[in-house]
């Protein structure tokens, strides 16, 4: 919701209130849930950012210390998964404060991606969409390319 050039972040109750839960100015391209752990992740210019729900709002938690921009993200069992504006896939501990790079790439060769738009995590794969190579990549649960959707 932009409201006088923030963005902010509310919560619709079954009868339709509207209620603010976070005021910032930074603009929120993605938001993700941890599955368990009731942590709110957004992704903005600034970086990936952990909320906590508490008192009626989102407190800030956590913050990722990455060194390259962030492009978008998910949250999945206990870690986050991000792409950089390098295509690498990053593997974040839930509280953002370590950092693996899993995969990087910028070939079309199977098992590699371009200009990663999206992820989600299903049945222990991850599946990313590819936007230059027009497909979506799956990875197993080792990070295996498993095959490909293609248009």
């Amino acid at each position: 919701m932009f409201w006088a050039g923030k963005q902010d972040i509310c919560t619709v109750a079954p009868e339709g209130t509207l209620a603010i839960v976070l005021q910032q100015t930074d603009r929120v391209s993605a938001l993700s849930v941890m599955d368990y752990s009731e942590t709110l992740y957004t992704l903005a210019p600034a970086g990936i950012k952990g909320y906590a729900y508490t008192g009626g709002g989102l407190k800030e938690k956590f913050r990722a210390a990455t060194d390259s921009p962030m492009l978008c993200f998910c949250a999945f069992d206990g870690f986050v998964y991000a792409f950089d504006s390098g295509y690498a896939l990053h593997k974040l501990a839930a509280d953002l404060s370590s950092d693996v790079t899993l995969l990087a790439s910028a070939s079309s060769a199977d098992g590699f991606f371009y200009m990663p738009t999206g992820g989600a995590v299903k049945n222990s794969a991850l599946y990313v969409s590819d936007a230059v190579n027009g497909r979506v990549a799956i990875y197993g649960d080792k990070l295996e390319y498993l095959n490909g959707l293609t248009n």
